[in-house]
């Protein structure tokens, strides 16, 4: 409940300029986390370029970097998420992984990207699968400020996601991305926007700022409020009260007026006219 939560969040985003050198991007992050934020939000994929190939490299160095972010927010006493490539030293197989820790350096979460981006041009193909292992289940985690949860680029295309971490209550979707400009310029401001306003919860999402190959970095990162407006764009810092989320549900219950007797997938029928209705065998 908001009276259990602490005061306005000061939440960072920082848009890195990814390169080829693991070390160097590991500098950059430390160096851009700012003691003064109580939040911060990297990319996905902060610490190697979006190729195939520099991902494998870096998979490697996972558990290098999940410990680099571990101590950033621990020397600089904030919370801090973003996701890199993992392998899991059991079995090889490689995760895009956000990792959430807490201003002492303590892990409160993980999660894997559960929706590999696959897309097909005339002249291209380009997966995700190729190199990544979907994960299996989603992620929520409380903090100070209230409940919170993660996804990871791809994942907000789809609506059921954001849907089912805001039915678990969460008041904040972080979205660590790596958009490129092309899509980037027409669909994520509308995605985020969109995903924000269907759930009452604000939203924040970061991209990178960098060129590798073929590949260059949408930016434009964003914070939107529950009621879909734009509260920051870019690199930056932010200040949210996310006790906001109780006082726009109250005005516009629409979550609570959602026919879920519609809607249920194994409960529906379609008639020989084409109308989709109850089907009212099962409810």
């Amino acid at each position: 409940m908001a009276s259990d939560m602490q005061g306005s969040l000061k939440l960072q985003l920082i848009e890195l300029e990814t390169t080829g050198d693991l070390q160097e991007n590991i500098r950059r992050m430390q160096n851009a986390v700012n003691e003064k934020a109580q939040f911060v939000l990297l990319p996905e994929l902060w610490n190697c370029p979006y190729d195939n190939a520099e991902i494998r490299k870096a998979a490697v160095f996972g558990e290098a970097c999940r410990q680099a972010m571990a101590e950033a927010a621990r020397k600089n006493t904030v919370w801090l998420a973003g996701s890199i490539p993992w392998q899991d030293p059991a079995d090889g197989r490689i995760y895009n992984m956000a990792f959430v820790f807490d201003a002492d350096g303590a892990e409160v979460c993980r999660y894997a990207k559960t929706h590999l981006m696959e897309v097909h041009t005339p002249h291209s193909h380009y997966s995700e699968a190729e190199v990544f292992t979907p994960g299996d289940r989603f992620g929520t985690f409380e903090t100070p400020w209230g409940k919170m949860g993660i996804l990871v680029c791809y994942d907000i295309r789809f609506p059921e996601p954001a849907r089912i971490l805001g039915d678990a209550g969460i008041r904040l979707l972080l979205l660590p991305a790596a958009f490129n400009e092309a899509v980037g310029r027409k669909h994520w401001q509308s995605l985020l926007c969109a995903r924000a306003i269907e759930n009452q919860i604000f939203v924040a999402g970061c991209n990178p700022d960098y060129a590798w190959g073929k590949y260059k970095a949408w930016g434009h990162s964003l914070v939107v409020s529950p009621d879909g407006v734009i509260l920051q764009e870019g690199s930056g810092m932010v200040t949210l009260d996310l006790s906001e989320t109780d006082r726009i549900r109250q005005r516009m219950p629409y979550r609570k007026i959602r026919r879920r007797d519609l809607y249920d997938r194994t409960g529906r029928s379609v008639s020989s006219t084409g109308t989709v209705r109850p089907d009212r065998r099962t409810g």
